[in-house]
């Protein structure tokens, strides 16, 4: 299935004077108009023979009926990315469906993440999506839209968190804790927000225990000192969200949780090395042993939608698929995140 071109431009609805949206709020309303400009130009395809993609479809309408277009009311309503694209079976099977790394298919992804305040994520999904060669000029300019808006989006939650380290650097873990909730108020999904808030969290209770406070840069992993810690559910709940709304953010693979552990070796070996040349020169296309290492690395952390994209960028590479992709495929399958089946249909 060949999805066609279609003109894209960031058009946040105009509000009345008197209502003006907030940075967060327009970037998500005008993330959430140009994706619904592109799932029209979906629709204008036969979906005859691709089931994923009718399916979707029919759950993507759910939402715009309930959401808008972007345009209908103030504050935007954000989407539940989640539901629609991270963990929908539906979009995982459509976009084996089309093409693997489908340009269109990449823009979109991280319009949606954006659209539902996931701004860390459409940045991080935005820049795999430009690892892929050969983009169109249009949908390269729709993702490097999305790098710009997510950054516009978290400026003002960003300044604060910078504020709160200021003030956690000086020993006011209190006064920090206090400016990461506004920062979380702004933008609830800064994984970069709810980490350091855990930090601050986990350093107050080392001196309320009057246990002497580790460096900063140490990680704990299965640290029986920090796991006796009087706040450590809220330290380990912090430092889930931080994983959950930036995968990329490493300092958040502590505790002792069995699935952080099983991580922290390939975040540390292959995903971070890996992202860390990706985003050292975002504009340089790198060779393929560095996508293979991030697709690697987000497969044996868990992150299985990221892990699934950057594959397909490798598959697009190649223009064919080979043995080795079929266990990320399977192991994303029964997360319930996509449907292996689909891969006989695929076309690069």
């Amino acid at each position: 299935m060949k999805l066609p071109a279609v003109r894209l431009c960031l058009i946040a609805a105009v509000a009345p004077a008197d209502d003006t949206p907030t940075p967060e709020d327009a970037a998500r309303a005008g993330a959430w108009t140009v994706a619904a400009a592109l799932v029209g130009q979906m629709e204008k395809n036969d979906t005859t023979d691709f089931p994923g993609v009718r399916g979707w479809l029919k759950d993507f309408h759910a939402v715009l009926d309930k959401a808008g277009d972007g345009a209908a009311s103030r504050p935007f309503r954000a989407v539940d990315s989640d539901a629609l694209v991270t963990r929908n079976a539906n979009w995982w099977a459509a976009y084996y469906e089309i093409a693997p790394g489908d340009p269109a298919l990449l823009a979109l992804h991280s319009l949606l993440l954006l659209a539902g305040g996931e701004a860390q994520r459409a940045q991080q999904l935005a820049a795999i999506g430009m690892q892929r060669p050969g983009i169109p000029k249009l949908h390269r300019q729709a993702l490097e839209m999305v790098l710009h808006e997510s950054h516009k989006a978290l400026s003002r939650s960003q300044r604060m968190t910078n504020a709160g380290v200021r003030l956690h650097d000086a020993g006011d873990f209190d006064g920090a804790i206090r400016k990461y909730d506004e920062a979380l108020a702004l933008i609830p999904a800064n994984g970069w927000t709810h980490y350091e808030r855990g930090f601050s969290i986990r350093m107050r209770a080392y001196v309320k225990a009057g246990k002497p406070i580790p460096k900063n840069g140490q990680v704990k992993i299965n640290d029986s000192e920090a796991m006796d810690l009087p706040e450590e559910k809220d330290i380990a709940a912090a430092f889930a969200l931080a994983r959950r709304h930036d995968p990329f953010q490493f300092m958040a693979y502590q505790g002792g949780d069995k699935n952080v552990i099983a991580a922290v070796v390939p975040v540390h070996e292959k995903l971070r090395p890996a992202w860390e040349q990706i985003t050292g020169d975002a504009a340089k296309l790198q060779g393929d042993e560095t996508i293979l290492r991030l697709a690697e690395g987000c497969h044996e952390a868990g992150i299985a939608d990221y892990a699934l994209v950057a594959r397909q960028i490798i598959v697009a590479r190649r223009k064919r698929y080979a043995p080795e992709d079929h266990p990320i495929l399977k192991a994303s399958r029964s997360n319930g995140r996509s449907n292996s089946s689909q891969v006989k249909k695929c076309r690069v």
